[in-house]
């Protein structure tokens, strides 16, 4: 994704890029509350060992 960007910069990649960014952040965010419904506590045991890395 990053790569068409800096091999070939236009305004439509650009824009493209950070419409992605948005939608895969709001893609994880949505995956980590099914997984939070899905396993509860222990998920959430989980995200605390490990780091979580948008927030």
């Amino acid at each position: 994704m990053a790569g068409m960007l800096i091999q070939w910069p236009t305004i439509i990649t650009a824009s493209m890029f950070s419409v992605l960014l948005f939608v895969y952040y709001r893609l994880s965010k949505r995956e980590e509350h099914e997984m939070i419904e899905l396993y509860g506590d222990e998920y959430k045991r989980y995200i605390g060992k490990d780091f979580n890395v948008y927030t």
